[in-house]
This record gives structure tokens, C-alpha cells and sequence, in this order.
């Protein structure tokens, strides 16, 4: 039976993938970051400008007509948030010149030669930059139906990379000390938007723990699914992870954020961020992680024009989820929470499938956790 469903899939797939050609899928100018707030980084009161070389507007994926386009006016805006200004050609009263010099798009991520020049014309600095999609899925056909939002994504991480790596590198921060900024030496500057908290912040920020970097939209979707929907209802509002990396630009991009828990709750101690969260109405911080795995390896089953026998085996679910109390000077809280159940398959025509509920209750016993230290916490 598997040999005539693969020949229908292809075929699903590859009517997809000429639809898509005939559509010229766009990137969609939502997913970008100048579609939100200004960027957490601290600017510089020098101007520069920013050109492109020739081609470059022209960089295409087969299905995805305006890459280039799109990458100039994103890299546009984010030097924007670096310097006083930024102008589209070289002029005088500039301090120096970014030209993005090539792209190069593939399976929906990106490599970008960046290179700058000082007042005179002479090169600065040069480097390649990568910009990396996190929304990817292995299934080619849904890969196909993902083109848009995936540049999207690889775009928006190539600019974090663009404005956050500028300090780190050596020839720029000699650069910037000769028009008299100082970089400093111990990690980011960020910038603050300077509106008072709210009073009584009571939402919580639902990120995808960071060390699920492969898998985060996956995790961060079913961190929605296991604890968003459930606590929604009592603790408003749930500012979920898509939302949080807008919000925090480009502190949460791929390429830039924090690798582990402990990293992104040390990184929470920068005032801006906290400051930026608390603006949302945000007091709890849970970096989510986890999923559900079944193994059903016992029995057997025999089909032929029908099926008989009986397979059986287990499923389980493990969730876990750091806390973080912005109003409080605390360690962060870990929890997890755990549930297996039977799974029987028997066969007397058709495999039936009888599974237990993992998911479910576990997810249960975490957000009630979770309302326990809200409703504890000062504001609660």
C-alpha cells in the first residue's frame, strides 16, 4: 500500500512547487523587523551610509522574486538603529560607507558580503554574514509552502547579526574609536525606550528554551499549545515567542540569542530587556522544552488484504519549563513534569490504534505550577 501513496505525495508536492514558481511567493513584509519597534541597541551619534552593489537587488530564489529588495531595506533600517543616520549613497559628513556586496540565498537562508569603507574611499573591514531560518521544516513539501516566511526569518537574523556583531569586530571598533565612540569592552549597550512600567505586570513571555535552536518554532507552537491555551484565561497577557523576538529585537534572532537557560536568564539582567518585557505587561519569564515520544515495539501485526495481530508499546511525554520572576532578585525555578501511557494497536482488518493521554495531563500539572508562582509572586 506504501508504494502507491509516495507517487501521489511527489506528485502533491510538485504541483505545489510549479504553483509556488507560477506565484512568485513574496517575503512578507510583516515578518520583518522593521514592521515593529525600533531595535535594543544603543546608536551611535555618527552617520553613515549604505549602498548596494549591482546585482544584488536581483538576488532570487527560483520561487522567492525579491530577496534583495527586501535584504536592503532591512539592513537599511537596521543600521539605521546604530547610527544618527544613514544615507542611500556616499557623501561628505559620513563617516563611512556599508556596501552589501553580494548575497547568496539558498533553501531558504542567506550569505551576505558586507564591507566598509571609510570617509576616503578605503576598505575598513569586510566579512561574510550568515542569516539562518529557523522556521525551516524537513518535509520538502512543507519546506515548498514555507519559502516566504523562511527569508523572512534568514533575513531578519542576518540584520541582529549585521548590528550586534559590529562591535565585535576589530577593524569597526578601531573605526568607530577614530570618530569617537567607544565600544564597550563586557557585552552589549542597549537602548531603552524610556516609557514607565506598568504598575502591575502580570502577563508572561512564553519563549522555546534556547537550546532547542533547530527545532524552536516547533517547540515554541507547542509551548502555545501546552501552556499559552491553558493559562490565557488567567494570566493575561501571554506574550508568546514570536512576539518576544519583536519585541526584544535582535537580541532573540537565531544567530545572536543566548544557547542555554542559564545564558538567557543571566542575559535577562540587561535593564533594557527587562525593561522591555515589563513594558508588555510582562512579570514571568518560562523558557519552555520538551515533547512527546511514542515506541511501539512489541507484537506485530501482519497485513496483506487485511491486517491481523496485535502491537503494543508505550508513549510519553516530558515537559519542562524554567521561571523567571522580573520583579524579583530570585534564582530562576525549574519544574518538569512527566506522563507515560500504554499504547495498544490491535488488527482485525485495520490496525486501530488505543493510546493513553500524556500530553494532556502533563501539560496540566505544569501550567498549574506555573499559576502557583504567579499568584505568589508580589503583583500576583
Amino acid at each position: 500500500m506504501r508504494s502507491f501513496a509516495c507517487p501521489a505525495r511527489l506528485a502533491a508536492h510538485a504541483a505545489l512547487a510549479i504553483a509556488l514558481g507560477a506565484c512568485a511567493t513574496p517575503v512578507p513584509q510583516g515578518e520583518l523587523p522593521q514592521s515593529a519597534d525600533g531595535a535594543l541597541v544603543e546608536r551611535w551619534p555618527i552617520s553613515a551610509a549604505m549602498v548596494v552593489a549591482p546585482g544584488v537587488e536581483e538576488a532570487r530564489d527560483p520561487n522567492v522574486p525579491d530577496i534583495g529588495k527586501q535584504l536592503r531595506a532591512t539592513f537599511a533600517w537596521g543600521l539605521g538603529q546604530r547610527f544618527e543616520a544613514v544615507a542611500a549613497s556616499s557623501r561628505s559628513g559620513v563617516a563611512g560607507t556599508f556596501t552589501i556586496a553580494a548575497v547568496r540565498p539558498a533553501s531558504g537562508s542567506l550569505e551576505v558580503d558586507v564591507a566598509l569603507a571609510d570617509q576616503a574611499g578605503h576598505e575598513v573591514d569586510r566579512w561574510t554574514i550568515r542569516g539562518v531560518d529557523w522556521s525551516a521544516r524537513k518535509d520538502a513539501g512543507t519546506r515548498i509552502g514555507m519559502l516566504g516566511p523562511n527569508y523572512a526569518s534568514a533575513i531578519s537574523d542576518a540584520s541582529a547579526v549585521l548590528i550586534t556583531g559590529l562591535p565585535g569586530r576589530p577593524a569597526v571598533r578601531r573605526w568607530l574609536a577614530s570618530h569617537g565612540v567607544d565600544t564597550p569592552a563586557d557585552g552589549p549597550v542597549l537602548r531603552t525606550s524610556g516609557a514607565s512600567p506598568l504598575p502591575l505586570s502580570r502577563g508572561i513571555a512564553l519563549l522555546a528554551d534556547p537550546s532547542a535552536k533547530a527545532e524552536r518554532e516547533a517547540v515554541a507552537e507547542r509551548a502555545q499549545r501546552c501552556l499559552g491555551d491553558r493559562l490565557e484565561s488567567t494570566i493575561a497577557p501571554i506574550l508568546d515567542d514570536r512576539a518576544a523576538r519583536r519585541r526584544l529585537y535582535p537580541w532573540l534572532e537565531p544567530s545572536v540569542a543566548p544557547e542555554s537557560a542559564a545564558a538567557m536568564i543571566d542575559f535577562l539582567g540587561e535593564p533594557a530587556l527587562r525593561a522591555a518585557l515589563t513594558e508588555a505587561g510582562v512579570r514571568l519569564v518560562v523558557l519552555f522544552a520538551g515533547g512527546t515520544a511514542m515506541n511501539v515495539d512489541k507484537g506485530g501485526i501482519l497485513c496483506g488484504t487485511v491486517c491481523f495481530g496485535v502491537s503494543w508499546g508505550t508513549r510519553s511525554s516530558s515537559f519542562s519549563a524554567v521561571v523567571f520572576d522580573l520583579n524579583q532578585s530570585t534564582a530562576a525555578e525549574s519544574m518538569q513534569a512527566q506522563r507515560s501511557a500504554d499504547v495498544y494497536v490491535p488488527a482485525l482488518v485495520v490496525p486501530i490504534p488505543m493510546i493513553g493521554a500524556t500530553e494532556g495531563p502533563a501539560c496540566d500539572e505544569l501550567a498549574s505550577r506555573i499559576r502557583r508562582i504567579a499568584a505568589s509572586s508580589p503583583g500576583g
